[in-house]
C-alpha cells in the first residue's frame, strides 16, 4: 500500500467519525483534520489530500462499508434464475447497510454533489473541472478518482466479486468487465437506495439487478438468456406436478439448453433428469416417442461436452425399439438415427473405421425406408431430406477422418452444392456448417488456404446466428488456428486463441472440455514454434495430468502425446520423446482403428529414429503399408513421410532415389477431388521444391498454366 493510499484510507475513517455525529453544512475541514492520526492535521493539509468534498465523503462512505458485516458464503448460481437472485442479494447487502447507516449515506448524499470554489470560480468559456488529480491504484484511490467526478463506487469492490461469479454462470467474463459493471451498478445503487431510504428495500435490489442483467448480462451471453429463463419458470411452475407435466416442462428446457445456448454440461444434466421422468412412466406410444427422443437429445449434449462414453450409452437407449409400441417404419427411423449419431460418437473415440460402418448402415436405412407408394417413412419430403443430408456430412468426415481425404472432400463438396441449391444460397446455418467441414477436409487433404476461406466465410455467418461463446462457434476459431499453424503462421494461431474464450475454464466446465483441451493443445504446438518450449511442455504435461483423461486408449490422450514428442524434439530431447511415441504406438496397434492417426505416430517416430542415429526405415515403411488399410497415398502424413525421406536420401547421397520420391509431392495433376495433392501455399509444397531445385530436378507445372498475352 503506497503512502498516499495510506493517508487517504486514515481520511476516510476520520471523515466517517464526524459525519456520523454532525450535520453535512456544519462539517468543517478542521473538524475532520484534527481526527485524522497521528494526533490530528491542518485543514491546509487535508484539503491538499483530497481536493474537494466530494473526495471526502466517498472515501468516509468506503470506509463505513469495509467495515460494515459481510454477506455470507453463497452457492455458485446454476440457473439464470439463480444468478439474478445473487445479483439481487448483492445489492440488498448494500440496502441494509444504507438503512444501518442512514445518517452518513445522508451526508453523503448531499456532499457527492457539492461543487469546490474554485470550480465555482471558473471563468467562463475555460473547462469546469480543473486538471484531475492523480490518485492511487489502491482501493481509496479508485473511490477518490470516481468521486472527483461526482460517481460513488465505494460498493464497486463487493459488487465485482458478486457480477463476476453471476454472470460465470451462464458466460465467460473478460478482463475488466466485471469492474465495470459494478463501478456503474454501485452509483445507481447508492442514488437508488439514499433517494428513497423508506422504500420496499428487495424490490429496489432486484430492480437494479434486472437493470444489471438487460443492460450489461444479456449483451454479453445473449438474448437466449431469456428463452432460458422462460424454460427455467416453466420447470420450476411443474413442482409437484404429475410425472408427465413436469417430463414436458423439463423436455421443453432440455432443448433450450441444447439448441439455443452453450451450456452443454447443463444440457446433459437436464437431459438425465428427463430420461428419468420418462423411464418411470407407463410405456404408451407417444411415451416411448419421448423418451427415445430425450435419450438421443442427451446423447448429443454429452457428445458436446466430450463424454464420449456416455454419449454412446444415450444414443444405444435411443435404439431400443425392439419391444417398443411403435410402427416398423418408425423403428427402422429411430434405430438409423441411432447408428447415425453412434457413428458421430466414434468419430470423436478417434475411431473413424467403426463410425463409417455405423454412418453406411444409418444410409441404407434411409434411404430403404420407403413406403408402398414410394414415399419416404418419417416424416414429410423436408424431414426426410435433412436427416439425408446430415448423414451424408457424417459420412463425408469420416472419410477424411479414416484417411481417404480426396473422397471426404468430393462428398463434403456435395452436401455443401446439395444445401445451398435447397436452402437458397450460403445465408443459412446449415449450409455454413457443411462448409466448415468441407474446411476440415480440406485441411486434411492438404488444402490449408482454401479450407481458411471457407472456414472464415461460414464462422461469420455462425457467429451472428450462434451464441458466440458456444460450442460450434469457438469450434471454428480453434481449427482456423491449427490452419494458420499448417500454413506456419504461429502468431496468427496465437491471435485467434487469444481472443477465444475455448481455453478458459469456464468453457472447459459448462461448454467442452474435449474442446477446451483442444484449443489448449493448438496453443501450446503454437508457442512451441514461436520458441516458447517449456510453456508448451507445461501446457500439454497439465492436460496430460488431468484426471478428465481416459485411458492409454483415449484419442484424447494419443493426440496430447503425438503433441508433447512434437514439443519435446523441437527442444531436441528425441529420447523422451521417441518413448512417448513407442506407447502411442502400442496404445493405436491394439486399437487399429486409426490409420490417420497411426500414419502421424510413425511419422514422427521416423524423426527421431533418424536424430538418434537408429534406423528409420522400418517406420518409414509401416507408413507406406498404411496405403493398404484405406488411407489415400496423397494424404498430408503420407506425403510428409516422403518428403522426410528424401531428405534422408540426399544426406546418405543417393540422390536419384530422393529426386523420384520428391517428384510425387510436387505433381500439379488434378485428383478425384479435382485439385492436386497439394494446395499452393502449402509449406510442404514450397519444401518439395526447394528440394527439386536443389537435386538439379524439374517440378511437374499444371497444364496451361502460362499467362495469354495475345488476343
Amino acid at each position: 500500500m503506497s503512502s498516499q493510499e495510506k493517508r487517504l484510507e486514515a481520511i476516510g475513517a476520520a471523515a466517517a467519525g464526524v459525519l456520523r455525529r454532525g450535520e453535512y453544512h456544519l462539517v468543517r475541514a478542521e473538524d475532520v483534520a484534527a481526527q485524522v492520526p497521528p494526533g490530528g492535521r491542518s485543514a491546509v493539509w487535508l484539503y491538499n489530500e483530497v481536493k474537494s468534498r466530494r473526495v471526502l465523503v466517498s472515501l468516509a462512505l468506503h470506509h463505513a462499508f469495509a467495515g460494515f458485516p459481510a454477506l455470507g458464503q453463497c452457492d455458485r448460481p446454476r440457473t439464470v434464475a439463480a444468478l439474478r437472485s445473487h445479483a439481487t442479494l448483492g445489492l440488498l447487502h448494500i440496502a441494509r447497510f444504507h438503512l444501518a447507516e442512514r445518517t452518513l449515506v445522508t451526508q453523503v448524499g448531499l456532499g457527492i454533489g457539492d461543487i469546490a470554489n474554485s470550480e465555482k470560480r471558473a471563468k467562463p468559456g475555460r473547462a469546469t473541472r480543473s486538471q484531475p488529480p492523480a490518485w492511487p491504484d489502491g482501493p481509496c484511490g479508485r473511490v477518490a478518482a470516481a468521486a472527483w467526478n461526482g460517481q460513488v463506487v465505494a460498493y464497486a469492490a463487493h459488487l465485482t466479486q458478486v457480477l463476476r461469479g453471476a454472470a460465470l454462470t451462464v458466460a465467460p467474463v473478460p478482463p475488466g468487465w466485471a469492474e465495470r459493471c459494478a463501478a456503474r451498478l454501485s452509483d445507481l445503487a447508492f442514488h437508488a437506495f439514499t433517494g428513497d431510504l423508506d422504500g420496499p428495500a428487495e424490490r429496489q435490489a432486484a430492480a437494479l439487478a434486472a437493470h444489471w442483467f438487460e443492460r450489461d448480462l444479456v449483451p454479453l451471453a445473449g438474448e437466449w438468456l431469456h428463452d432460458l429463463a422462460a424454460a427455467e419458470h416453466m420447470v420450476t411452475l411443474s413442482d409437484g406436478a404429475e410425472p408427465r407435466k413436469r417430463a414436458a416442462a423439463v423436455g421443453m428446457m432440455a432443448r433450450t439448453l441444447l439448441t439455443s445456448t452453450p451450456l452443454a454440461e447443463r444440457a446433459a444434466r437436464a437431459g438425465d433428469l428427463l430420461v428419468d421422468l420418462l423411464s418411470a412412466s407407463p410405456k404408451e406410444p407417444a411415451e416411448v416417442r419421448d423418451l427415445l427422443d430425450a435419450a438421443s437429445r442427451r446423447g448429443l449434449a454429452l457428445l458436446r461436452y466430450g463424454d464420449v462414453a456416455e454419449a454412446e450409452a444415450s444414443f444405444r437407449l435411443s435404439a431400443q425399439v425392439d419391444d417398443a409400441p411403435l410402427p416398423e417404419h418408425d423403428k427402422v427411423a429411430y434405430v438409423a438415427r441411432a447408428r447415425h449419431n453412434l457413428g458421430e460418437a466414434l468419430l470423436d473415440a478417434g475411431r473413424p473405421l467403426a463410425a463409417m460402418v455405423e454412418i453406411e448402415h444409418a444410409r441404407r436405412d434411409r434411404d430403404g425406408a420407403r413406403t408402398e407408394g414410394g414415399r419416404t417413412e418419417g416424416g414429410d419430403d423436408g424431414a426426410v431430406w435433412r436427416r439425408r443430408t446430415l448423414t451424408e456430412q457424417a459420412r463425408a468426415r469420416a472419410c477424411y477422418a479414416a484417411g481417404r481425404v480426396v473422397e471426404g472432400v468430393r462428398l463434403a463438396e456435395e452436401v455443401l452444392n446439395d444445401r445451398r441449391d435447397r436452402l437458397g444460397g450460403l445465408d443459412n446455418a446449415n449450409t455454413a456448417a457443411a462448409r466448415v467441414t468441407l474446411a476440415e477436409a480440406l485441411l486434411a487433404a492438404g488444402h490449408p488456404t482454401e479450407a481458411r476461406y471457407h472456414l472464415t466465410e461460414a464462422h461469420r455467418h455462425r457467429v451472428e446466428s450462434l451464441p458466440r461463446h458456444g460450442y460450434k462457434t469457438q469450434f471454428d476459431v480453434v481449427k482456423l488456428a491449427e490452419i494458420e499453424l499448417e500454413l506456419e503462421d504461429p502468431d496468427a494461431a496465437l491471435r485467434l486463441l487469444a481472443d477465444s474464450c475455448a481455453t478458459s475454464e469456464w468453457f472447459e466446465q459448462h461448454v467442452s472440455h474435449r474442446l477446451a483441451a483442444d484449443a489448449r493443445r493448438v496453443h501450446a504446438l503454437a508457442l512451441a514454434s514461436t520458441g516458447d518450449l517449456t510453456a508448451a511442455e507445461l501446457i500439454l504435461r497439465d492436460l496430460l495430468a488431468s484426471p478428465r483423461r481416459g485411458g492409454e486408449a483415449d484419442p484424447v490422450t494419443l493426440t496430447l502425446r503425438r503433441a508433447l514428442a512434437r514439443v519435446l524434439m523441437s527442444g531436441g530431447e528425441f529420447d523422451g520423446a521417441a518413448d512417448l511415441l513407442h506407447d502411442v504406438r502400442r496404445a493405436e496397434t491394439h486399437i487399429g482403428d486409426d490409420p490417420a492417426g497411426q500414419a502421424e505416430t510413425l511419422l514422427l517416430l521416423a524423426r527421431a529414429a533418424h536424430a538418434l542415429d537408429e534406423d528409420p526405415c522400418p517406420h518409414a515403411d509401416e507408413v507406406a503399408a498404411l496405403t493398404a488399410s484405406g488411407i489415400d497415398p496423397t494424404h498430408l502424413h503420407i506425403l510428409t513421410a516422403r518428403h522426410d525421406q528424401a531428405v534422408r536420401l540426399v544426406q546418405a547421397g543417393d540422390l536419384d532415389s530422393a529426386a523420384a520420391l520428391v517428384h510425387t509431392l510436387t505433381r500439379r495433376d488434378h485428383l478425384a477431388h479435382d485439385r492436386p495433392a497439394l494446395g499452393d501455399g502449402h509449406p510442404l509444397l514450397a519444401k518439395a521444391l526447394a528440394l527439386t531445385t536443389r537435386l538439379g530436378a524439374r517440378a511437374d507445372s499444371a497444364k496451361d498454366d502460362q499467362l495469354w498475352e495475345e488476343a
